[in-house]
């Protein structure tokens, strides 16, 4: 039995090693991180309005790699966020808002090996990204909208879980996030850890 248990142990390593050694032999690199978030809130009657939320973010990146470990890139930033409520047509209300933005900036990854086909992905990056934002209100059934264009820099750190499905074709999970953010309006902070806030990637390698 541990004589079975060693050969399969042997011939798995044998099978996984491959994966990562290549990466020195790789040369450009894209991985795109998305996301899409739905829910909707029942009404209440003469209490609470219906709610619908939803939100689409892709994270498109390209780069080039530097040795063994070091990669840099160019990432681009999408996402749309629409937040309604279901209000009467004869009575003036708030309605509800809808939220885009997009972006790009220079970004560093450093790869960690955990295994023969997972590594720990730490990526740095800075952006610039145009927002407008829109609020809609209801005028006894009259759509009123209100836009508001901002323009915003920032920077970002996202540790992901990388996974090689083959020596080219790999699958991203990034667990968390930390966003900075300035504007004319102030600046933020954000962490997230919530796993509904999780993106998944999918990554393809370049041989040199």
């Amino acid at each position: 039995m541990m004589k079975k248990t060693a050969l399969f142990w042997l011939y798995f390593q044998g099978f996984c090693l491959p994966a990562y050694a290549q990466l020195e032999n790789k040369g450009w690199w894209t991985r795109d991180l998305f996301t899409f978030e739905y829910y909707r809130t029942p009404g209440d009657a003469g209490k609470t309005p219906e709610r619908k939320y939803k939100r689409f973010a892709t994270q498109p990146e390209i780069g080039y790699t530097l040795g063994k470990r070091w990669m840099v890139g160019i990432v681009g930033q999408y996402d749309y966020r629409s937040d309604k409520y279901h209000v009467p047509a004869d009575t003036p209300a708030y309605v509800g808002s809808t939220k885009s933005f997009y972006g790009a900036g220079p970004l560093v990854r450093y790869y960690l090996p955990l295994g023969a086909r997972v590594s720990l992905m730490p990526e740095f990056y800075m952006f610039y990204s145009h927002q407008v934002a829109t609020e809609i209100y209801s005028d006894f059934g009259n759509l009123k909208k209100t836009r508001r264009p901002l323009d915003t820099y920032g920077m970002g750190l996202f540790p992901s879980l990388v996974c090689f499905l083959t020596r080219d074709l790999a699958l991203s999970l990034t667990v968390a996030s930390v966003n900075y953010y300035t504007s004319k309006d102030g600046t933020s902070l954000s962490i997230n850890i919530n796993p509904q806030q999780w993106l998944l990637g999918v990554e393809y390698y370049f041989e040199k």
